[in-house]
């Protein structure tokens, strides 16, 4: 446990590799024929490949290999839950430790260098409502196919939840802004501090031929408890958007958290770096079952931390001023399991106790803003609030309208919306292929046909010129039998030979054009 909390920053808490440990680190992979880690990899890194880039010290081509498949290869480096994901499928963590594929990763893109060049455009304009990590992939793959990209972002930075809500002792802002700064040098065009507060469908009478939706959830869910508003409650992503935008919350000496998931974990540890002397973090269900990220849970127990579990609040205790003084809360137990497969929390009559806090933090789930159904006031929406997309194309109900991310899988991880944006990009470009195909077989149908009516022309009649004497003399000549078919084979022999012609040289086919890939050198 941290016996000084006062010592604790925003400062990134675990330093990259240094490239010596990087090769010593890339001579673990056992590089698997099968490569167990890319099924467990959402956007299916080649991570054998990159891995063994790294081995021979030519880090540019790992970068590059890792940005085939993911814009934001260093973040997701840094904040991906790798113990459910990559590393939980490493061979070599079933011997010991798995491989460090996270800190291989974030040391790849981070020294690489590799900036991906724009294409050609091919004039068809999409739009992308949102800038956090589903949007920014979704721009970044129809941008590397020729589409031209605008992305519209309401704040002043673009990164979405990344940018704001993720503390930067876990992920820089300078790693998200190099990250998104790489996707707008691929030729996305990001207007910040551009809302879209209107019906969305409107982007079509503005000449864009698709649009995807990838506004994330902004809103931590109120529950419904007593004393709610008092002074010193605070809503998880509220309190970590004010950190991350430089305007922090003034927290008292003791900090309570509900919750048990990452931004949970989050809010509690970034309350100690605040200055609170006290941060407990209050689950209502097992330690086991904390859904939060394993190494930042054994982070926060580092920090001091407490955990207290098996508990829920009931009511929120203040002064005659309106401040937060005490949560009062009771002891549960764990019943039968619910939809979601958890066991359901079940209150224990009498067991009510109370806990001295300054602040509260609410971090027990999110979901979208009112603003989503107005700029989508006809599409069909699950749970009433999160959108209702083909599982294939991501298609929402309202044709040409895509989403994908947290609006849609109702919050997971950064990864996983990056997987989203780029299935979306993919279902975009098959819509606009089959719309444009659909279009030219209409056209070739409207086209009109002119019946003409060809009138046969009129013969004149042949006259017969009258027979000469001279022709009338002259007897007709008698028939000659039909001469006898010459033999084949005596015919072959007798006949001259022809030069043998030479064989057509088949015109050269033109090779795909593609992008001119430098020489990669290998770095000392």
């Amino acid at each position: 446990m941290v016996q000084d909390n006062s010592k604790l920053d925003f400062q990134e808490l675990r330093p990259n590799f240094k490239p010596q440990q990087a090769v010593v680190e890339a001579n673990r992979c056992l590089y698997c024929y099968d490569a167990p880690c890319r099924t467990g990899c959402p956007v299916n890194i080649d991570i054998p490949h990159f891995i063994q880039s790294i081995k021979t010290n030519n880090v540019k081509r790992a970068a590059r290999l890792i940005n085939d498949s993911n814009p934001f290869g260093s973040v997701c480096g840094r904040v991906c839950p790798v113990d459910r994901l990559c590393e939980s499928k490493c061979i070599m963590g079933k011997m010991g430790k798995p491989v460090q594929i996270s800190m291989l990763q974030r040391f790849a893109v981070d020294n690489g260098g590799f900036r991906r060049q724009p294409v050609e455009k091919n004039g068809k304009k999409i739009a992308v409502v949102g800038s956090g990590p589903a949007g920014l992939a979704c721009a970044s793959e129809l941008a590397r196919n020729g589409y031209n990209v605008t992305v519209f972002e309401s704040k002043s930075k673009a990164g979405g939840m990344v940018a704001f809500g993720v503390p930067q002792y876990r992920c820089p802002h300078e790693v998200t802004s190099t990250e998104v700064e790489k996707i707008e040098a691929e030729g996305v065009e990001i207007k910040t501090s551009t809302p879209v507060n209107r019906d969305v469908t409107e982007l079509f009478d503005m000449g864009f031929e698709a649009v995807f939706i990838g506004v994330g959830l902004t809103k931590t869910s109120r529950p419904d408890i007593p004393g709610m508003d008092l002074k010193g409650v605070y809503m998880g992503l509220d309190f970590l958007n004010r950190i991350g935008s430089g305007d922090p919350p003034e927290v008292g000496r003791k900090v309570v958290t509900i919750g048990g998931g990452d931004t949970a974990m989050d809010c509690a540890r970034s309350a100690i770096r605040l200055g609170a002397e006290e941060s407990t973090l209050l689950y209502r269900r097992s330690f086991v079952e904390l859904p939060a990220d394993k190494v930042e849970i054994e982070e926060a127990l580092e920090e001091g931390v407490v955990f207290r579990t098996l508990a829920q609040p009931v009511k929120f205790i203040g002064d005659e001023n309106g401040v937060l003084r005490a949560v009062e809360c009771v002891v549960v137990k764990l019943d039968k399991a619910d939809e979601s497969g958890r066991r359901t929390p079940v209150e224990i009559k009498g067991s009510e106790f109370r806990i001295a806090a300054n602040n509260v933090i609410f971090a027990t789930g999110t979901e979208p803003s009112g603003l989503l159904k107005k700029i989508l006031p006809n599409a069909k929406y699950i749970k009433g609030k999160f959108l209702k997309v083909d599982p294939e194309t991501c298609e929402t109900s309202i044709p040409g309208v895509f989403s994908g991310g947290d609006v849609v899988n109702m919050g997971a991880t950064v990864v996983e919306a990056v997987a989203e944006g780029k299935k979306a990009a993919a279902g975009i470009m098959r819509f606009l292929a089959a719309k444009a195909s659909s279009e030219e077989s209409l056209n070739e149908a409207e086209e009109p046909v002119v019946n003409q009516v060809v009138e046969a022309p009129v013969e004149a009649p042949v006259e017969t010129p009258a027979e000469t004497p001279a022709e009338a003399a002259v007897e007709p000549e008698a028939e000659m039998p039909p001469a006898e078919a010459p033999d084949v084979e005596e015919a072959a022999e007798e006949a001259p030979q022809a030069p043998e012609a030479e064989p057509e040289t088949p015109a050269e086919l033109p090779e795909q054009a593609q992008e001119e890939k430098p020489e990669e050198t290998v770095e000392s």
